[in-house]
Formats: C-alpha cells, structure tokens, sequence
C-alpha cells in the first residue's frame, strides 16, 4: 500500500521539478512607450543544464504594476533558442512592467519566469528605476573574458555592424559556448541588465501563485 502511494508522489514531484527553465535577454532595461522589447531567449533544461534540443512555443506577457495584462505574443523556440519582441503600447503610463514567460507544460505546473523593466510614458513623463542584483565575483566557479571588437568604428545609418567576439578562460585558453549581446544608446540606455544566465540556471524558476 505503502509503494503505491509512492509512485504517483514522485512523478508529481518529478513533473513539477524537472520543468525547463527560461531566461530572457533583453535589449535594455529601460524603455519609451511606442517602442519594441527585443529579446534572446535561452530554454535549458532544469536537470542537464543543457540547450532543449526540442521545439517549444513561449508565451509572453506584459503586465503592469498592478498585474493587468498589457501585452501578448507567442515566440517559437528552436533547439533552445528563441529571439523576437513584445511591442510597448504607445499608451501605457511610466512605471514598472513585468514580463512573464513560461511554455505550456511550465504553466500547468505553475512555474513561470519573470523579468521586470522600466518604461518611461511620454505622455505624462514618469519614470522609474528598478536595479537588479549584480552578480559578485565570488558567485562566478569559472570567470570567462569576454572581448568584442567591431570590424570598423565609423558607420552609417541603418548599416549592418559587425563585431568579432573573443570568449577565454582565466588561462586565456578559447572556450565555446551561447552567447547574446544587448545595444543601447549611452544616451538612454537605462542602466544596464546585470541579471545573468549564471543566476537563471542556477535556480529553478519563480513560482507564480497569484
């Protein structure tokens, strides 16, 4: 009788916990209304670590402080990547937003991943700032260097930039791995996004209860 009861408790268990887990890399932090949040997803999954090899479809959700829902879009994720955007309403009021992700077997077990950013109204010019907690040195087992150089440093409008990316470890031996990079305007960048994939995947997604 015992064992029986046991069974049904470990794949609840294993369902809830072995959910693949979600990071999303925004563009900036601070944001104008009428303007689009570009995003590089990253799905890992929560026992391996590693890239989901499958095919996943994402939902996103903008919510606003007082948690009503703004936006929505579905975005395809291919071998555990992803990029498009969510569109900001030229409309909304400044304040703190709240974008939540989560795939469907994420959000039958109730864990779903959320990434708060500021966005500043034009209309009525209010802003807020909200600062994530920047990862220490000592939280970092393997510190990587990371060096970017662009292939020219005077371009035209609209022209494609090219960059060549150097990643080393401490040794300065080349190491491999997924990377993504975010560009903003130093005259409106809003602070920069310090929450890294490192802390992501190191924990299990936020449960949502409300």
């Amino acid at each position: 009788m015992k064992i029986s009861l046991c069974i049904p408790a470990f794949f609840l268990s294993f369902s809830v916990y072995c959910q693949p887990l979600v990071h999303l890399h925004t563009n900036k932090q601070t944001y104008t209304t009428g303007e689009k949040v570009w995003l590089s997803v990253y799905l890992s999954d929560s026992v391996s670590g590693k890239l989901l090899t499958q095919t996943h479809p994402l939902y996103l959700q903008l919510f606003d402080s007082d948690g009503v829902l703004k936006t929505s879009e579905i975005l395809y994720t291919n071998k555990g990547r992803g990029f498009g955007y969510l569109p900001i309403n030229r409309d909304l009021s400044g304040g703190i937003y709240r974008i939540r992700a989560f795939t469907k077997t994420m959000f039958e077990s109730g864990r779903q991943y959320e990434k708060k950013i500021t966005i500043q109204s034009l209309k009525d010019s209010t802003i807020a700032f909200w600062n994530e907690p920047i990862l220490s040195k000592s939280n970092i087992e393997k510190p990587l260097k990371i060096s970017i150089l662009p292939t020219k440093y005077i371009f035209d409008k609209r022209e494609r930039v090219e960059i060549l990316m150097k990643v080393t470890d401490a040794n300065g031996q080349p190491q491999q791995g997924t990377f993504s990079i975010s560009v903003s305007d130093l005259r409106n960048s809003g602070g920069q996004d310090s929450k890294t994939l490192l802390q992501d995947f190191s924990q299990p997604n936020d449960i949502i209860t409300s």
